[in-house]
């Protein structure tokens, strides 16, 4: 075990890139707090305008219904930034991949 770690700690080391072993980008940046509890049946949508919207999916037609705000959030995005709810129903942020 010691062994990998020396094996990626030299492989970062070489490369000079903030990334593991095997590539994987760092890990996402929470932006705010929101605690969102997602309703099953519901898809849960991030706009332009950082509101959170929900619509319903007819599971028959796998359609969308019409798309109700369900909270606004007051933050200025930042030009370059991917923005999205995560699991824990917080807006999070990834970085723009470096080349």
């Amino acid at each position: 075990m010691a062994d990998e770690k020396n094996r990626a700690e030299r492989y970062h080391e070489e490369k000079g890139r903030d990334e593991n072993v095997y590539g994987a980008r760092p890990a996402p940046e929470k932006v705010v707090r929101l605690g969102l509890v997602r309703a099953k049946g519901w898809l849960y949508l991030l706009d332009a305008e950082l509101a959170v919207r929900r619509a319903a999916r007819d599971p028959e037609t796998d359609e969308l219904g019409e798309p109700e705000l369900v909270q606004h959030i007051e933050h200025v995005r930042e030009l370059g930034f991917f923005y999205f709810l995560d699991a824990d129903g917080d807006l999070a942020r990834l970085a723009p991949r470096q080349p």
